[in-house]
């Protein structure tokens, strides 16, 4: 419905411009931006839970791949070698 609404409202603020009326155009011209921002608020909202998916993904493989830089070596735990843990 809010195409619609978005479609109507640029119909009449076009009518009003080539008519060359503006009370006809301030009448519609809210009514617009209003219909544009209703419906850019709908299609984030549709595509809200795709979105987080893609982020959460993302940032996972971002962490494996950056996994051997967080591995914490015995001399920053307080323990003695300067080994890495698991190594010789």
């Amino acid at each position: 419905p809010w195409a619609f609404m978005t479609g109507n409202c640029i119909g009449w603020v076009t009518y009003s411009y080539l008519i060359d009326n503006l009370f006809l155009f301030f009448a519609n011209a809210p009514g617009l931006i209003l219909s544009v921002w209703l419906n850019m608020a709908a299609a984030k909202l549709q595509y809200t839970d795709r979105i987080s998916k893609d982020m959460r993904r993302s940032f996972v493989q971002l962490l494996d791949a950056n996994r051997k830089s967080f591995r914490i070596s015995n001399t920053e735990r307080g323990g003695g070698g300067g080994r890495v843990l698991g190594g010789e």
